[in-house]
């Protein structure tokens, strides 16, 4: 068996695995809540015992001091002293212990956008989602549409709408942002997840996409849009702009990288000892297509190659025994990252992903793409990004043809790869005013080719 078949051998077995796992978890979860009423019953008990033991000492500290037998009385009360602390570290470590398969097993639904929102136009690849910003659906600002290009990750547009649902005071949502700072209207667009029809489809016909998304929003609204590419959607919205530099008026990219051969990050590490061989293989075995669901896996393993080996649950009791594990904030992350990926990528697109990660700008796919056209403003987003550090980003800046003094490129240095796009750090000035989207929406107003 060669090492791509081995691969989604292995990934079809985790996803079994996983799968029997979360059969028994609702049963696993109530016992633990059972048995957190049981632990708060005990835990008045016990301390029935104790407030008992404790005035028995005191009753006998008390005689000996009588006595002038100090040195007795002071042991007398040290005992007490050590039964009342071995009481708690061990009702301290039931609780933890017990927290511990309690969330563990907790049931966590997909994320889910809660912005009011409609499909206004969609292909066989993609749906174009307008965002309303309220309930009576109405447009607001109608004069600087924004397109939001979310990562092809197996994820959907509730990327752009992080936690929304869940928190919206958390302010961790673009599309809201973007709302807030004056875009309108603004559209998240989502790829679809890989059928038949499209098993064999690249980069060229998703940029046939991009560019049919552009020309019915020239239509609808008398400009093309800004475009903001999130990860790989960077790549794609830039290969897409060499071919068609018009369909945009603005481009940002956010966490995404213009040449991955540049530097050290995950991407080159991930595909350093793949070849292409591999991904054939691969993909042959898994039905021309990149599951959606291995990818979450693939990535849960890339940072922690035990995570689900005990991995897991180890770091979660480390943060439970310290005091610093958030449920809420842990379940939120595990909604996007484990559960909204029901994706698929398609072989043919998954195939020119792998060797743009590998040979960068030599890669087939682009390797006839003249960026020079390329001479609208760009922005370059970056962060404390392991998968698209800066070095990989501003390599854009030395390939386009966009004036100087239309380029800007800024680095937050308190977010990471997620956090560039679905965090109050990054989304409003409150953090780091110079480095943050209320600048770059203005940016792109300001820079708005055609008011």
């Amino acid at each position: 068996m060669n090492s791509g078949e081995l691969w989604a051998k292995r990934f079809e077995s985790l996803e079994s695995m996983i799968t029997m796992q979360e059969l028994c978890y609702p049963a696993i979860n109530l016992a633990a809540k059972l048995q957190e009423r049981l632990l708060d019953n005990l835990s008045s008990w016990t301390d029935y015992i104790q407030k008992g033991y404790e005035t028995f000492c005191e009753g006998w500290a008390s005689i000996f001091n009588s006595l002038y037998m100090t040195d007795a009385a002071r042991q007398v009360r040290r005992l007490s002293d050590i039964h009342r602390r071995m009481k708690e570290v061990a009702e301290w470590q039931m609780r933890a212990a017990n927290d511990l398969i309690k969330y563990s097993t907790e049931h966590i639904e997909p994320m889910a956008m809660s912005l009011p929102h409609d499909t206004i136009w969609e292909d066989e690849h993609a749906n174009l989602i307008l965002c309303y910003p309220d309930d009576k659906k109405e447009l607001g600002v109608s004069d600087e549409p924004t397109v939001i290009y979310v990562a092809f990750t197996g994820r959907s547009a509730v990327l752009a709408d992080y936690n929304s649902r869940f928190e919206p005071e958390k302010e961790s949502s673009l599309a809201r942002a973007a709302i807030k700072n004056g875009l309108g209207p603004v559209m998240i667009a989502e790829f679809k997840s890989a059928h038949d029809g499209i098993l064999d489809h690249g980069a060229r016909e998703y940029e046939q996409t991009q560019h049919n998304i552009s020309e019915f929003i020239r239509k609808e609204f008398g400009m093309p849009p800004h475009k903001i590419g999130i990860c790989q959607q960077g790549y794609f919205v830039t290969w897409g702009l060499a071919a068609e530099p018009d369909d945009a008026n603005t481009l940002v990219r956010v966490a995404s990288s213009f040449d991955p051969t540049v530097g050290d990050n995950y991407l080159k590490r991930m595909v350093g000892n793949i070849s292409v061989e591999d991904v054939d293989d691969f993909l042959e075995a898994s039905g021309n297509r990149m599951p959606a669901r291995w990818m979450a896996f693939f990535w849960r393993i890339f940072e922690d190659p035990a995570y689900f080996s005990g991995g897991k649950n180890i770091n979660m009791y480390r943060k439970i025994i310290k005091g610093t594990y958030n449920p809420w904030r842990d379940i939120t992350f595990r909604s996007l990252m484990d559960k909204d990926c029901d994706r698929d990528i398609p072989g043919g697109l998954y195939r020119d992903l792998v060797s743009f990660f590998k040979y960068g700008l030599e890669a087939r796919v682009i390797k006839d793409k003249d960026f020079s056209r390329i001479r609208i403003p760009v922005c370059e987003y970056t962060g404390n990004d392991p998968i698209s550090p800066p070095e990989t980003a501003v390599e854009i800046f030395k390939h386009i043809g966009t004036p100087e003094e239309k380029q800007m490129h800024l680095h937050n240095k308190s977010v990471g790869h997620l956090g560039l796009y679905s965090s109050p750090k990054s989304n409003t000035d409150r953090y780091d005013k110079d480095n943050c989207w209320p600048v770059i929406f203005r940016w792109m107003v300001q820079n708005n080719r055609f008011k």
